[in-house]
């Protein structure tokens, strides 16, 4: 069965005698919910894993070790320099989640590594059942003239994959 592991950070800052919070983020930050690389983001853990599902695809429920803000999430800080909790402390928000093990009083944001696991457990039938139905929405031809065509997967960047494969075939030619 083919899986998939996704990555998410949980990101929070730091008002002082109030303490650590994601109600806490300031209007120009982006909300809480964030996957690296990418410029979504989202403000609750359920909406999160309503966009980042895929028809035929289901989450994996697994024990989880962030329990109250991130069911079903783990904690993992792999490739982070993180507290005994899984918290990275910076002075702001970066784009490639690079902190310190360490919070101090010039670091006003933290964030944590989430991980949780997706499996493929549809079939073609599900999948040609979510594309016609997607078709049919958006023309007003009928559904059964539309040629089904898989939907693209939200985790890929259809133009760099494009740029990547005409790069090889010009490297091959």
């Amino acid at each position: 069965m083919a899986t998939l592991t996704i990555e998410l950070f949980v990101c929070e800052r730091y008002r002082p005698l109030a303490g650590w919070s994601q109600s806490y983020l300031l209007p120009t930050d982006r909300n809480a919910y964030r996957i690296r690389g990418h410029k979504s983001t989202w403000r609750t853990i359920e909406e999160v894993e309503a966009a980042l599902i895929s028809p035929g695809w289901t989450w994996e429920e697994t024990e989880a070790t962030c329990p109250v803000s991130s069911p079903n999430w783990e904690v993992n800080a792999a490739g982070q320099q993180t507290d005994a909790e899984g918290w990275s402390y910076a002075s702001n928000f970066t784009s490639s989640y690079e902190g310190s093990p360490k919070a101090s009083l010039q670091k006003f944001v933290r964030w944590r590594r989430l991980v949780r696991v997706q499996s493929f457990a549809g079939g073609s039938d599900a999948l040609l059942a979510h594309v016609v139905a997607q078709r049919s929405s958006n023309t007003s031809a009928p559904a059964t003239l539309l040629a089904p065509a898989p939907p693209p997967c939200p985790h890929v960047d259809l133009d760099c994959a494009s740029r990547v494969g005409r790069s090889l075939l010009e490297a091959l030619a």
